[in-house]
């Protein structure tokens, strides 16, 4: 996965410079079709679905966005989990994937209890 997946429509990179492109489509999860079945497709799910918690994102079968603040926090740890349990063993656009999905989360989860 390259920053030169962005092609068409709206999206955002993400990652630290590991140039993971995620598209956003309608904002829905829909969109989870486009990710492939690997470590930066697993935890780019985990990290949408923490989204979703926060309210940043659609939740794909009811269309609202509601906020979870627990569920969000345990998805958080969960990928925290897998940085600890993973570590030296994920190349490096991984790791930096991992880095910046989590930092990323964390700023959102600070600006969602705000």
């Amino acid at each position: 996965m390259s920053e030169d997946n962005n092609k068409e429509g709206e999206g955002h990179v993400l990652g630290d410079g590991a140039g993971v492109y995620i598209p956003s489509d309608d904002g829905s999860l829909d969109s989870n079709k486009n990710l492939q079945a690997d470590f930066g497709g697993f935890i780019v799910g985990l990290y949408q679905s923490a989204m979703v918690s926060l309210g940043e994102m659609e939740h794909p079968e009811t269309g609202a966005t509601e906020r979870d603040f627990e569920a969000a926090r345990h998805t958080i740890d969960l990928l925290r989990v897998l940085q600890d349990k993973t570590k030296g063993n994920l190349d490096q656009e991984e790791e930096q994937l991992l880095k910046g999905l989590l930092h990323r989360l964390r700023v959102a989860f600070v600006e969602a209890k705000g």
